[in-house]
């Protein structure tokens, strides 16, 4: 009796010990499950947070894929160079063109000249002329327009060509007359607002062609239905204009590149973490 009771004893004292070293070990399983449960998540969070802000960081870096990161990597090096190439180009002709406008349009030239079609009979009145009316519009009536300041007697005015205080003062001052409007814009301090309006103004509209210094030679040429008026100064400057328009274009193709870069990247990453943490 003794012994089966002591028998008993060791085989409860036994698998007291198993249980214990059972559960030690499912813990210890646990707590390793764990760890690597949060390995894998910072790794697969990781490798997308590098390549959002440095494509191809994260392919090679964490993710071990050093062929995709360089590939990633070279792509936003060429479409940075591309990026500043072109927008170097373009600032230079946009400095060029303002130069040449500044050189071969003018302000007195235009309110001298601005009237020398409005005549029916002449050959460019239709150039000029309302297309609904069919009337030769007034100097100020026009949605686009020329800003420019001047000293009213100690007062510095803001005036906009397309308003009424212009007409007004057009009339008054008799701007269309070459001498006074000369007079004016040397007595009174004139100073035109030469920001982008103005420069796309005068490239582009009828209404600005008269300030044009050769606007005797004007010809003409169809733009999509747009009967354009021009000249040989005008051309040229048209033409430096566009190129810098398309060169600012060809830029901002590189700046959509580089932020599909960063996303495809991100996104690649994501993709083989989430793969690689699935395996493990």
């Amino acid at each position: 009796m003794k012994k089966i009771t002591f028998l008993i004893y060791l085989s409860l004292m036994f698998s007291s010990v198993f249980l214990d070293f059972y559960s030690l070990e499912k813990n210890d399983n646990k707590n390793y499950i764990n760890v690597n449960n949060k390995y894998n998540l910072k790794k697969s969070l990781k490798a997308p947070l590098y390549s959002v802000f440095i494509p191809g960081s994260g392919q090679y870096l964490v993710n071990d894929d050093k062929t995709k990161g360089l590939i990633f990597l070279g792509l936003e090096i060429i479409a940075l160079a591309g990026y500043n190439h072109y927008l170097n180009k373009a600032d230079d002709y946009k400095v060029q063109y303002q130069i040449y406008g500044d050189n071969h349009w003018n302000f007195v030239t235009w309110c001298n000249n601005y009237y020398d079609w409005e005549s029916p009979s002449n050959d460019f009145f239709y150039v000029f002329a309302n297309d609904e009316s069919g009337v030769y519009p007034g100097i100020s009536e026009d949605s686009h327009h020329i800003d420019f300041t001047y000293n009213d007697n100690g007062i510095i005015r803001y005036i906009s060509s397309s308003s009424s205080a212009f007409e007004d003062l057009y009339v008054n001052e008799n701007l269309q007359n070459e001498e006074s409007a000369q007079d004016f814009y040397n007595n009174n301090d004139v100073i035109i607002r030469r920001d982008h309006n103005f420069y796309e103004n005068i490239s582009k509209y009828n209404h600005f062609f008269a300030g044009w210094d050769d606007h005797d030679a004007i010809y003409t040429y169809d733009n999509n239905g747009y009967i354009v008026a021009t000249s040989d100064n005008k051309a040229i400057y048209r033409s430096i204009y566009d190129k810098s328009v398309q060169n600012y274009r060809t830029k901002n193709n590189f700046v959509k590149f580089i932020f599909i870069n960063h996303f495809a990247s991100m996104l690649d990453a994501l993709i083989v973490s989430k793969i690689s943490s699935n395996r493990t």
